[in-house]
Parts: C-alpha cells; structure tokens; sequence
C-alpha cells in the first residue's frame, strides 16, 4: 500500500499536523466558544425558567393558602346565617304554635259559652215546644179526650227526670 510507505510518512505526518493544527485552531478559537456561549445562555435561560417556576410555584401556594383562609371564612360566616336562621324559625314556630294555641283556646271557649247558652236556651223552650207537639199529638191520637194540664204535668215529671239524669 501506498500510504505505509516509509519515504512518504514525513511528508503525510507534516500536512497531518498541519492539517489537525488548523482544525484545532478554528475548534479551540471559533466553534468552541460559540458552544460555550450557546450552552451558557441555555443554562442561563433554564436557571431563569426553573426560578420563575419556583417563584409561580410559590405564588400558587400563597394564593390557594389564601383560597382557603377565605373559603373557610366565608364557611364560618355562612354556618352562622345557617345557625341564626335556624334559630329564628324555630322561634317563630314556638311564637306560632303559642299564638295558634292562645287563638284556640279563645275560639273554644267562646264555642262552650255560645254552646251553654245554646243548650240553655234549647232548654228552655223544650219543655214548651214538646208540651204543645205532644198535646196536639195526644189530642190527635188518643180517642178519649185529654185535657192539656194533665199532658203538661207528666211532661213537665218527665224532663225533670232527663235534667237529673244529664
């Protein structure tokens, strides 16, 4: 082969080295430190990336800590409402159910006087009332003739005996 040729390996070593000599120099002055910088900026950007991450992430914290002293706060303040209006209604109930009471109590009475009265009222007249139909029904019925005191009387005998048996 060619190339392994010794006579020719000084001249191939030479423009090796020099060869190998430009493309370090234009690696080590040019393309490394564009890398370098390229790769910096990227740290830098990803440094600040993740540090707004971290600040976003501490913000979040912040807010839902917030979130839910208010939320509880509003929770308080409903289960108060909740609380007072319970209480008002069952008071209103019992202010009801003592008026309601009070109303029917008064509407019973006023029935058992207005039924007293009624009843001596009725009383009163029955004895008349159940003198005349029966005279007139005896008078009608009976074929001998009866005088109305003697029906009277024993009327009169006999409502004395449903009075005391009341």
């Amino acid at each position: 082969m060619p190339q392994f040729e010794i006579s020719t390996f000084s001249s191939q070593l030479f423009w090796f080295f020099i060869c190998w000599g430009i493309v370090f120099v234009y690696l080590w002055k040019f393309l490394v430190p564009r890398m370098s910088a390229k790769l910096s900026e990227r740290e830098r950007k990803i440094e600040s990336i993740l540090a707004e991450a971290t600040n976003f992430d501490h913000q979040t914290e912040m807010m839902l800590l917030q979130y839910n002293d208010k939320l509880n706060h509003f929770k308080q303040k409903q289960k108060a409402k909740l609380q007072q209006t319970t209480e008002f209604i069952q008071k209103s109930k019992e202010d009801l159910e003592s008026d309601l009471k009070q109303d029917l109590d008064a509407q019973m009475l006023a029935l058992e006087v207005k039924l007293q009265k009624s009843q001596d009222t009725v009383l009163k007249k029955l004895p008349l009332e159940l003198e005349s139909v029966l005279t007139e029904f005896a008078q009608q019925q009976v074929p001998f003739k009866v005088d109305g005191d003697s029906i009277g009387n024993l009327l009169k005998v006999e409502i004395k005996k449903l009075k005391h048996h009341d």
